[in-house]
């Protein structure tokens, strides 16, 4: 078969686009919902008058509601609006089989079962609803609704066995608590106990669980079967699983035997609680003790449950962070005054009962546990060691170890498991990488209160060979300074000074104590070895600390200061500091004397020289030294010194320096600045700005420019008062043209 051909292929006279294809279309949908409305609105309006009628709308619905179906075959809420038009219609076996319809399309919606048995139950048909409603738990024995319903139903119509058995059948699918709560109050309801006793019985057994019990326990309670309560709360204790064990049962137990006014059975639960449950799951457990405390308890008994409560704070803060030392810290503080205070109240209570002796036994077993507490806690905290080497992490970390070795001193007075203590502590510590010289100390200080030298010697030498430190030496030092042992004090000095030689201060204390015992050629020595060392960390204070022992040897040799004065001489091949020259002239002038005055005059008008002639030509520093200079002249007129004399203090005087504000440009050009200058008299002479600058000071000095304005103003109001009078004198003269 040939395809037709086209014969004409010249475009229409009128064209049709896409759009108006659309237009058209929508417009005539439009059309046909419109009609399709107003056809069913005609169809609601329109009156019945005969069967025929009423048989013709009947099929015309059924029309529609089958086109539904037909093209949303899904739906269910379509078969639901059919069947309930059918029913209203009272066509009940046709909405019967439009509900069986809709169960076949989804017999698991649970929505089509409810419709259907209550259609059934509206209409009377109370068999047919039995049967649906047997069907549909049958099919959906999970949803809770259905047999809520069903039960219902039948105690609705008094059919009580009835409604026992589909209990019963509900039961066996052990559905959720509330399944058995209502078969529960059904048997109350119906006055049946014992059966609702049985139900209970059967519950806890299917959900072993503590809320199980408290609420069988508390429906007990309610029907006033107070020992049948108790037994309930006993057997959950023993029946129930170690990991179903909450603090909600043992609340409800105690708050029963508080209602039965069985104080000591409920604060025997209360303890026994605590003592069974781990502790973060103690919270309201805790709380509730306290409340039951304060009504009924005792001062102690309070205090007890405050401190377990304590410690489960503690206990759930390290669970988190168990290296949290401050935590740990207030930890042991808290056992150790708890176990010293029990001690205390114990011992309190046999001295007002008069049963020292008797209860001895009992006293030593009450301090032994309170220790053990304590040692628990601090092996548990010293177990916690930081997870990284580095000192500033160990450094709480330590004072673990301290605390733990000074309460077996100082409180349980055991000298050995405190030694232990601090051996065990050493050995932790990587000394390798660093070290803490307060332990070693302290370790150290307990064999000498035990008189234990060789031990504490023993010690500080382990310490200063693994891993030396000035503090080490420094207490070694000490310790053989107040033994008396100045020859180990020497050789301890001499390994610390092998150790670090740049130490000004171990240079100082080696020859303050050699000072002490009076061997000043050792000082000598010393002094001499310490500023010939190349680096130093300080070389102006041994150097001072060694002329001062000069001056003091001097002032003991009856005024013989030629070596103190060589020192200075010394120093200042060494270094040209201002300070340096004012000390010497000031100890050439003040505290030698006599002749030496003139020479400290010429040292200070050298040293002013020696300034002059720097960069910058010293200003500041000849500032300093003109200040120091004239005190000092000062100082020897206030003491009547013979060579002091006013005209050198006047000489002195007219060398200081003018003070002047400048103003400079900034390097990086970023503006200007002031700063101060000092022009000195014996300098050349000043500069034709710094003349300007004198004279504008003096003008200002003067009155300034406000004088001038003055004088100005002044001027000018003369001016204008001449000129008035002249042109007076003018007018009042007559010209001979007039006459």
């Amino acid at each position: 078969m040939q395809p037709a051909q086209v014969k004409n292929r010249a475009p229409a006279a009128i064209q049709i686009t896409a759009e108006q294809l659309l237009r058209e279309a929508r417009e005539r949908q439009i059309e046909e919902e419109v009609s399709t409305a107003q056809r069913s609105a005609l169809l609601k309006q329109q009156q019945i008058n005969d069967p025929e009628e009423l048989a013709m709308f009947q099929a015309t619905k059924r029309k529609q509601f089958e086109e539904k179906l037909r093209h949303t075959l899904h739906n269910v809420s379509n078969y639901l609006n059919y069947a309930a038009w059918e029913a209203s219609q009272l066509e009940f076996r046709r909405a019967r089989s439009i509900y069986e319809r809709a169960i076949d399309v989804d017999y698991r919606d649970y929505q089509i079962w409810l419709k259907y048995a209550e259609f059934e139950m509206k209409h009377k048909f109370v068999n047919h609803a039995r049967n649906v409603w047997n069907r549909a738990v049958t099919l959906l024995p999970r949803v809770s609704q259905l047999w809520y319903k069903y039960v219902h139903m039948e105690e609705m119509l008094g059919q009580i066995d009835n409604a026992r058995i589909i209990f019963e059948r509900w039961m066996k699918w052990e559905p959720e608590e509330q399944a058995w709560y209502s078969y529960i109050n059904f048997e109350e309801r119906v006055g049946e106990i014992g059966r609702a006793r049985d139900i209970y019985e059967r519950y806890c057994a299917t959900y072993p669980v503590s809320s199980s019990y408290v609420k069988y326990a508390k429906w007990e309670e309610r029907h006033s079967q107070l020992a049948l309560a108790r037994q309930i709360y006993e057997r959950a204790l023993t029946e129930l699983p170690e990991h179903n064990r909450e603090e909600s049962i043992f609340i409800a137990f105690a708050k029963f035997e508080e209602k039965c006014h069985e104080f000591e059975r409920a604060r025997m639960i209360y303890k026994q609680s605590i003592d069974l449950l781990p502790k973060h799951e103690t919270r309201n457990l805790y709380r509730e003790f306290v409340s039951f405390e304060k009504k009924h308890g005792s001062k102690g008994g309070i205090d007890a449950v405050v401190l377990s409560k304590r410690r489960l704070e503690y206990e759930k803060r390290l669970e988190d962070d168990p290296r949290d030392y401050d935590t740990w810290f207030e930890y042991v503080r808290l056992e150790e005054s708890e176990a010293i205070a029990e001690a205390q109240a114990l011992v309190r209570q046999m001295q007002e009962e008069n049963t020292m002796d008797s209860d001895r036994k009992l006293l030593m077993e009450t301090i032994n546990k309170g220790r053990e507490q304590v040692r628990d806690v601090y092996e548990r905290a010293v177990a916690q060691l930081p997870l990284v080497e580095q000192k500033k992490y160990w450094k709480r970390y330590i004072y673990l170890w301290v605390y733990y070795a000074l309460f077996e001193e100082l409180v349980v007075e055991d000298v050995q498991r405190s030694r232990d203590v601090y051996k065990t502590a050493l050995k932790v510590v990587p000394h390798k990488k660093f070290t803490f010289s307060k332990l070693w100390s302290m370790a150290a200080e307990l064999e000498i209160r035990n008189n234990e030298l060789v031990a504490a010697r023993k010690i500080y030498g382990n310490a200063i060979g693994l891993c030396p430190k000035p503090k080490l030496f420094e207490n070694y030092i000490r310790m053989e300074k107040l033994l008396g042992n100045t020859d180990r004090c020497r050789m301890l000095y001499q390994k610390y000074l092998e150790y670090n030689p740049q130490d000004c201060d171990t240079w100082i204390k080696f020859a303050n104590m050699e000072k002490q015992v009076r061997e000043y050629e050792r000082v000598r020595a010393l002094y001499e070895l310490g500023v010939s060392q190349q680096e130093l960390s300080m070389p102006e204070v041994i150097w001072k600390k060694y002329i001062d022992f000069e001056i003091f040897i001097g002032k003991k040799n009856k005024g013989d200061f030629a070596k103190a004065e060589n020192l200075y001489e010394r120093l200042l091949d060494i270094t040209k500091h201002v300070k340096v020259w004012i000390s010497f002239g000031k100890f050439l002038c003040l505290t030698v004397g006599g002749e030496k005055i003139s020479e400290g005059r010429k040292l200070f008008k050298r040293a002013y020289d020696y300034f002059k002639s720097q960069p910058n030509a010293g200003k500041e520093e000849r500032v300093v030294l003109l200040d120091a200079w004239e005190e000092i002249e000062n100082e020897m007129i206030r003491k009547g010194v013979a060579k002091a004399d006013n005209k050198e203090l006047q000489s002195v005087v007219n060398m200081k320096p003018k003070k002047l504000k400048k103003r400079r440009e900034l390097p990086d050009g970023g503006g200007w600045e002031e700063y101060f200058d000092y022009v000195f008299p014996d300098e050349a002479k000043a500069t034709k700005g710094l003349k300007l600058l004198e004279m504008a000071q003096k003008w200002k000095r003067s009155g300034g420019i406000m004088n001038a304005l003055k004088a100005a103003k002044k001027a000018k109001e003369n001016d204008q008062v001449e000129e008035k009078a002249k042109v007076e004198t003018d007018s009042n003269e007559l010209d001979i043209d007039d006459l």
